[in-house]
């Protein structure tokens, strides 16, 4: 399972990952990141957890872990007329909803994005997303991955899953969300999209996802002191 380039693009692995540490106390589940981080100065991705049960590590290592949390309800939206509020509630998991899906049929051993570490692998990288989502650079920490456990590595472009967070009508068919989802989960860079115009499929314009790699792992990161 252990391999040093990524599961997806077969590209060596950074010798030094970054990822945006912040727990500003907001839950329950900031400050339980907050203390396992203190223990070790460690991040570790929740799908080694299943590690430590035999069944379920057999289905880990063959990536037939359920990691989606609820079932979709296929009448809602033909029974009930949304109003903004649910369909702003219902945007950001229905794009994770459908990535998910589409890792389970064709990427499975990939990292999931419900289970992974979230990282970037150059300080650049970190600079790009400050500048364009406002992200607070002192929280920046540096990490080494840990080979001392199992662990899957894939590189991926963020700005699809922004294009599709901002434009969730943009695509109108299964071919054309295949062909997204299928651009993400192999690392594909800048992607061109039509969309529709005021509602409209007959009026249409083009759009640019943009670019920003970061990588999905599900293993450990130790932190650079």
């Amino acid at each position: 399972m252990v391999s040093f380039f990524t599961d997806n693009t077969n590209e060596p692995l950074p010798e030094i990952f970054y990822v945006f540490l912040h727990f500003d106390g907001s839950s329950i589940y900031d400050w339980v990141n907050k203390h396992n981080y203190s223990l070790r100065k460690e991040l570790r991705s929740s799908g080694l957890n299943n590690l430590s049960d035999p069944d379920m590590a057999m289905a880990f290592i063959s990536g037939d872990i359920d990691y989606l949390p609820f079932v979709r309800n296929n009448d809602y939206v033909t029974r009930a007329v949304p109003s903004s509020f649910v369909l702003k509630i219902m945007s950001n998991y229905h794009v994770e909803h459908e990535l998910e899906i589409h890792r389970k049929l064709h990427y499975k051993t990939f990292p999931s994005r419900l289970s992974a570490l979230y990282a970037f692998g150059s300080f650049d990288d970190c600079m790009q997303t400050v500048k364009k989502y406002g992200w607070d650079k002192s929280k920046i920490r540096r990490f080494r991955l840990s080979d001392l456990t199992p662990f899957r590595v894939v590189k991926v472009n963020m700005e699809i899953v922004s294009l599709l967070r901002a434009t969730p009508l943009m695509v109108t068919n299964t071919e054309d969300k295949d062909n997204v989802f299928d651009a993400y989960w192999k690392g594909q860079g800048n992607i061109t999209v039509d969309i529709p115009v005021d509602g409209r499929r007959e009026t249409r314009r083009r759009i640019d996802s943009g670019t920003i790699y970061e990588y999905l792992i599900e293993g450990v990161l130790s932190e650079i002191e």
